[in-house]
């Protein structure tokens, strides 16, 4: 019998970035009701206890579709020095920054 193919290949590991103590890393978690998922950055001390969360961008489902083909997990996180930000690109190509002084985040 062959083997089923998977519908799309695993989300990329996205190394921690550690900053002054602080570990900033990208999570993707589902509404109870699996109708949207949102991708955090979020900020853990030193006993991997979290300090903030904040939201970087919300992908809504089609609930005629699986969930699984709809999701656009991040590729990648990136720290600039010079703009205090952190630059969060995903697999759609969309780019977004969080400024790490006011948690403020834009689409760029």
């Amino acid at each position: 019998m062959p083997t089923p193919s998977l519908s799309r290949v695993a989300p990329p590991y996205i190394e921690t970035v550690t900053i002054d103590n602080t570990g900033y890393y990208l999570d993707n978690i589902r509404d109870q009701d699996f109708t949207f998922a949102t991708t955090y950055l979020i900020a853990i001390d030193s006993n991997n206890d979290e300090i903030w969360r904040a939201p970087i961008y919300t992908i809504e489902y089609d609930q005629k579709l699986e969930t699984d083909v709809q999701d656009v997990y991040p590729v990648s996180l990136d720290f600039n020095v010079d703009t205090h930000c952190f630059v969060i690109k995903n697999e759609d190509d969309d780019v977004f920054t969080l400024n790490l002084n006011t948690l403020e985040v834009s689409a760029v």
